[in-house]
């Protein structure tokens, strides 16, 4: 049913998200040029805004925060620093920064890591009652984490990499395909994924575009099924889930900002 003062032009989204769809829908208009020596294998900084679909072309869709990731890369060790950050009601935000060493090797394969998260209020105060502080680590073949003061074993068979490393995985992996156990927000071990090239029917509008003619997919146990779609410099410019989409946006942070601060003086969420 439409809802009071709908939009005319809004209706059912019929299928899954896709750059057609999402571009029909103005979720973005297009995507940040690509730096000067740009280089997939080497070091880059790239941020994402968050943006969720509520299954209608217009009704209800709205930003959701930023994630921004930063690689530097040190010949066999690669670094990425992890800047993510979700909006929830009345400005409250959820702030995760992470640190993550890896091996410079197909997965990005984490030797150790620090998780830090916190919330604020309603008045951009933190609630240090909910922070938390995480530090894993692969040691003798087996990955530990402390939190808290307490350490635990995880159940982490190789190969494995972290769900926020992937962007560098797909971005350098060709669309090959690959299996591995995914580490979820460095925290939950998720077994049985993997990714592979998927060829799609956008091929040549999404070559005149300045995009690859195909995506890469994830999927595997505990997740809904992932699309990162890359530009002709193989970066990934979108990853769709679902109802949710990351799209490379230079001005995500700021955007971020204008919420929280509409939000607070009582603004709503939506794009709508």
């Amino acid at each position: 049913m439409p809802h009071k003062g709908a939009d005319p032009g809004d209706r059912a989204v019929a299928g899954l998200l896709s750059p057609r769809i999402l571009a029909e829908m103005k979720a973005f208009t297009g995507f940040p040029a690509v730096p000067s020596g740009y280089d997939v294998a080497g070091d880059w900084s790239q941020t994402y805004r968050v943006w969720g679909n509520s299954g209608r072309f217009r009704f209800q869709n709205k930003d959701m925060g930023y994630l921004k990731i930063a690689r530097t890369s040190n010949g066999e060790r690669v670094e990425f620093l992890v800047d993510h950050v979700l909006v929830n009601a009345d400005g409250i935000e959820n702030i995760m920064k992470a640190s993550i060493v890896c091996r410079n090797d197909e997965l990005a394969s984490p030797v150790r890591w620090r998780l830090e998260t916190h919330f604020t209020d309603a008045s951009r105060c933190l609630r240090p009652e909910l922070s938390m502080t995480l530090e894993g680590a692969v040691e003798d073949g087996q990955a530990f984490e402390t939190c808290q003061g307490k350490k635990r074993r995880l159940d982490l068979a190789s190969p494995f990499t972290a769900d926020w490393c992937l962007i560098d995985v797909v971005q350098r992996c060709q669309g090959r395909r690959l299996e591995f156990t995914l580490l979820e927000g460095l925290t939950k071990v998720k077994k049985g994924h993997w990714i592979n090239r998927m060829e799609t029917e956008l091929a040549e509008k999404l070559a005149a575009e300045g995009m690859r003619p195909f995506c890469v997919y994830q999927i595997g146990h505990g997740i809904l099924p992932r699309q990162y779609w890359l530009d002709d410099a193989d970066r990934v410019v979108l990853i769709l889930s679902n109802a949710v989409m990351y799209v490379l946006d230079d001005d995500a942070q700021q955007k971020k900002e204008d919420l929280v601060v509409e939000l607070i003086k009582g603004g709503v969420h939506y794009e709508y």
